[in-house]
């Protein structure tokens, strides 16, 4: 869960197990570092909007590096604090409202992520703006405040202007015509982007003032805006606190599909009746252009998204192959777990062409692929990532896949070391019975690093292994050739879409929230820091 704002929230009694984390997106830095930590045990990103030293004025504040910071860590929902100006007499000052509603007079500001520049999101996004703020989320709030007692307005309507002059009386009094209830400088386009980001996003408007519409009264000034925010912040962090856990409890699967299965290889898949209500999507990354566009659709109701490693033409080397640019689109486009399909040849006797390979290993033979997506340029991820790749592939994703292939009473073995060579050219005999003593099972050139980068991007991700040929190591039989390959995997590639098809929604059927947290947990102590 991220939280936006800051003030308050300092205290280390209200967000445990603090740390730092310096974040870059393609969009640029954020307002400052994210704050990591936990409330309740749920794991939370604190990011101060202005700076933890209020230095980013309104109209400077970076909104797309926030909203894509916090999407990037994996944020699923963001609770925004924000101080606010009355525009009605029954709301006071101290008072709290749930926003609902806003009218955008800021100027200039990006409001989207869609805007044409490389590596960003390729396209129009002609977003929808009602309902504007995550109504469940609102409700949750809500509930919130009324069980810890505290009077809140269920709905507003926010004007937010671009400052970071306050209005004059003539304005205030136009807003107040228009339906305002309350006025800030921030909502817009905040809201905008966290819903073009796929957010579920609530705002928690304290309000400071008056404005200056009345006849009567202290015109709005930054002193009593300060005072009152100090007087009454404690309000925004106890219902806060109070938020977080409820948010988690939630079943939000019929609210929101968070987990999203990707599937990389391709071959098997084209057929409508696996994956229901196809539709392309072209996407473009920090990191370049993945292979092919992206293939979303379903596998009995489960978001999946379905990606050629090679193009559907298969017209990209494995040496050639973008691998962070396909890792990334999949993890942007919200994957939590990955099934990918591989053809390997075969380095031991028992195992078959024909043949399945859960991997759970691999020997790294390739040769100068990007392994890592903190390679120190701008915009990618800032500092240097030593990811333990033991175990290299999700244990458990692998155990599920095992286990619907003996409900389908297809053959796999639950086990296997693959060796990942450059290519495109086949091993030597010498090359393949020197992989066999090395404790190698199969052979392939496209294991590494996709496994490495998935495991950097804390992605659950699992490789099934259709084994050909027996590559050259053997004394007799058909040495690898291209058209063994491609007629053994034509021959049996129905098994993989079959096995991957029943492998999904067991997937989808799993509370993953452990698995996950535990592989962040991973993942984001492996990153060094600049200091």
């Amino acid at each position: 869960i991220g939280i936006i704002g800051g003030s308050g929230l300092d205290d280390p009694d209200i967000l445990k197990n603090r740390r730092e984390k310096r974040a870059c997106n393609s969009f640029g830095d954020p307002s400052d570092v994210l704050i990591l930590g936990e409330i309740d045990d749920i794991p939370c990103v604190l990011l101060a909007r202005h700076g933890r030293s209020h230095n980013i004025t309104p109209g400077n504040v970076n909104y797309r590096a926030n909203i894509w910071a916090l999407k990037s860590e994996g944020c699923t929902h963001i609770i925004a604090s924000t101080a606010t100006g009355s525009l009605q007499e029954h709301i006071k000052p101290g008072d709290i409202v749930i926003l609902d509603q806003f009218i955008d007079r800021t100027t200039c500001r990006k409001q989207t992520f869609y805007d044409g520049q490389c590596s960003h999101p390729i396209g129009i996004c002609h977003l929808p703006m009602e309902p504007a703020f995550c109504k469940y989320t609102r409700q949750i709030i809500i509930d919130a405040a009324e069980e810890i007692k505290l009077d809140v307005h269920k709905t507003g309507t926010v004007v937010a202007i671009e400052g970071p002059r306050y209005s004059n009386k003539a304005e205030s009094n136009m807003f107040r015509l228009w339906g305002g209830h309350v006025i800030n400088m921030t909502s817009v386009p905040e809201v905008v982007l966290a819903k073009e980001a796929g957010i579920c996003y609530a705002a928690i408007a304290l309000v400071t003032d008056y404005d200056c519409w009345r006849d009567t009264g202290t015109p709005v000034c930054l002193d009593d805006v300060l005072r009152t925010f100090k007087e009454n912040v404690t309000k925004v962090t106890t219902l806060i606190k109070a938020v977080v856990p409820k948010i988690a409890s939630q079943n939000w699967d019929e609210r929101i599909k968070e987990l999203r299965i990707g599937i990389i290889g391709g071959s098997g898949f084209d057929d409508p009746d696996i994956i229901k209500n196809r539709k392309e999507k072209k996407v473009s990354t920090p990191f370049g252009d993945p292979s092919d566009v992206l293939i979303l659709g379903e596998i009995s109701n489960i978001q999946c998204v379905l990606l050629a490693r090679h193009g559907r033409s298969h017209t990209i080397a494995p040496g050639n192959v973008n691998y962070r640019a396909n890792i990334w689109a999949l993890k942007e486009e919200g994957c939590t777990h990955i099934l990918a399909s591989t053809a390997t040849g075969s380095l031991q006797e028992n195992i078959k062409p024909g043949d399945i390979v859960i991997i759970d290993s691999f020997i790294d033979r390739t040769q100068g692929r990007k392994q890592s997506f903190y390679d120190g340029e701008p915009g990618h991820p800032v500092g240097i990532c030593h990811i333990p790749l033991e175990p290299a592939y999700c244990e458990t994703t692998r155990q599920t896949v095992i286990s619907v292939a003996e409900e389908l009473n297809i053959h796999v073995h639950k086990r296997g070391t693959v060796v990942s060579i450059e290519g495109p050219r086949f091993s030597s005999r010498a090359e393949s019975n020197m992989y066999r003593l090395w404790g190698g099972d199969i052979i392939t050139m496209t294991a590494v690093p996709e496994v490495v980068l998935a495991k950097e991007a804390g992605i659950c991700y699992t490789a099934i292994a259709l084994v050909t040929d027996y590559d050259c190591w053997r004394d007799t039989g058909e040495k690898v050739c291209v058209a063994e390959v491609m007629r053994t995997f034509k021959e049996n590639i129905t098994k993989i879409a079959t096995l991957i098809r029943a492998t999904v929604p067991k997937i989808a059927s799993k509370n993953w929230d452990q698995t996950i947290k535990e592989l962040k947990a991973v993942v984001d102590g492996s990153v060094m820091l600049p200091h």
